[in-house]
């Protein structure tokens, strides 16, 4: 008897000896969670009408610049969401997501360029857009968020780690999407095509675009997802990870409970 509660002493040490560190609670310990909320914006756009050219990139690369007071930059996670399928930018997330506002959501969607924060669409409204974005600021956050990345070759493996601060008990879910911090792709503009800096544009998501479910959870408690993206032809440090929790409602996202961005991969 004494010979096998030793081989199973054995035994269970080599199987922690053996387990990923990714998998240890020391390695999830060890993500710092951010304890401000971060509103999630976007502008959907279109590389093919010129009046975009003029307002969608222009409005959110002054954000990420700071020049609207009361929005700081450092806590605004903004991105550009290219929608139409024949656009050469086209990104099935931004699509997906632009089915929260048209024919197939709640008809607010009204033309390109449209602007977004907490899934409320303010078309070209931006008055009240940066008002939605300043109130939202000074909110407190329902989860704490943190992420971390892990490069394995030309795998991105990404871990993010939530916090409850409060008791969620509607359903809820998790979205990991990547975008590009810059690239310079052609726009219409009213002088004919040009070549411009696209800032932040999402190109990929290691969850499905309305997130993976996350439980009911209480104030205390934490939840783990881990996603991995393929980065053989990208440039690693033009990418970017954003984490976004979603209020679902009827399984269709309606409000963001937060969001974290990692810039430096």
């Amino acid at each position: 008897m004494a010979k096998n509660l030793s081989l199973i002493l054995v035994l269970s040490i080599v199987m922690l000896a053996c387990k990923p560190e990714s998998e240890t609670d020391a390695f999830w310990d060890g993500i710092n969670t951010k304890d401000k909320y971060q509103p999630f914006t976007f502008a959907l756009t279109s590389s093919q009408i010129e009046t975009c050219a003029s307002i969608s990139q222009p409005t959110l690369t002054s954000m990420l610049n700071a020049e609207f007071e009361g929005i700081d930059n450092a806590n605004i996670n903004a991105s550009m969401m290219f929608s139409s399928i024949s656009d050469p930018q086209y990104s099935n997330i931004a699509e997906e997501l632009k089915f929260l506002f048209d024919l197939n959501g709640n008809n607010t969607f009204t033309n390109y360029p449209a602007f977004v924060n907490n899934l409320t669409c303010f078309n070209t409204d931006t008055a009240s857009f940066f008002e939605s974005i300043r109130t939202q600021i000074n909110s407190s956050p329902k989860i704490k968020l943190g992420i971390k990345t892990v490069i394995d070759k030309k795998d991105l493996n990404i871990y993010v780690k939530g916090e409850y601060q409060d008791n969620v008990t509607s359903s809820h879910s998790i979205a990991i999407y990547i975008y590009r911090k810059s690239e310079w792709a052609n726009q219409e503009t009213p002088s004919g095509t040009e070549s411009i800096k696209f800032k932040n544009k999402i190109i990929s998501a290691t969850t499905p675009t309305v997130g993976s479910t996350l439980n009911r959870n209480n104030k205390g408690a934490t939840f783990r997802k881990v996603g991995t993206f393929h980065f053989s032809n990208e440039n690693r440090s033009n990418l970017g990870v954003l984490a976004i929790v979603y209020n679902l409602e009827n399984d269709k996202p309606f409000e963001v409970l937060n969001s974290l961005k990692l810039e430096t991969l």
